[in-house]
């Protein structure tokens, strides 16, 4: 079995190749869809809302942004669940001899779960084109945007440590055609 890690930073077309993935029939599990589904569980909302005095996660969004140490704190409670659910799915998809497994993981190398994987895949784009995205997406104003992503590894980073590096600064159909490439290479 393989197992793929995509990442990529903020508004960069995760979200596009994870649609397209399980379009063409693959199983694709998503760090953002499993921290959404921790936000859900009464134990973690307490724990966040103890550290935050707040659930709404816009306002925690402004909070971790605006503070780093806030960041690690929220990163400390969700970043070892995600990890431990991550390695019981690949366990799981190992057992059902699933031929491929992708996991989206925007911060796959700022939490070092690189070594999970047998191949990972970085999106990126310009930095122009994620702030124009962002702005568009969140209705964020630029100075958010550019908070956000400098929180993250730089694109030009994740490029390097990843096995493989997919440019999206054009159409929908130029990265699909991207991706079925890769997926071709993968599978060879």
């Amino acid at each position: 079995m393989d197992v793929i890690g995509i990442t990529g930073g903020v508004a960069c077309g995760k979200s596009m190749v994870t649609e397209y993935l399980r379009k063409q029939g693959f199983e694709v599990i998503d760090a953002d869809e499993m921290v959404a589904a921790l936000h859900k569980k009464k134990a973690i909302r307490e724990e966040i809302h103890n550290h935050f005095q707040t659930n709404d996660k816009e306002k925690i969004r402004e909070i971790i942004f605006a503070n780093p140490a806030a960041k690690e704190v929220l990163e400390s409670i969700l970043h070892p669940l995600v990890h431990k659910e991550i390695e019981k799915l690949i366990q799981k998809h190992r057992k059902q001899k699933t031929p491929i497994l992708f996991f989206v993981i925007p911060l796959l190398f700022e939490t070092h779960m690189e070594n999970l994987f047998d191949t990972t895949v970085a999106i990126v784009s310009s930095q122009k084109n994620q702030e124009a995205r962002l702005i568009k997406r969140d209705n964020i104003s630029l100075e958010q945007a550019q908070k956000i992503i400098y929180s993250q590894i730089p694109n030009a980073r994740k490029a390097e440590l990843a096995n493989y590096t997919l440019t999206n600064n054009g159409t929908q159909k130029a990265l699909q055609q991207k991706v079925s490439t890769l997926l071709k290479k993968i599978q060879s």
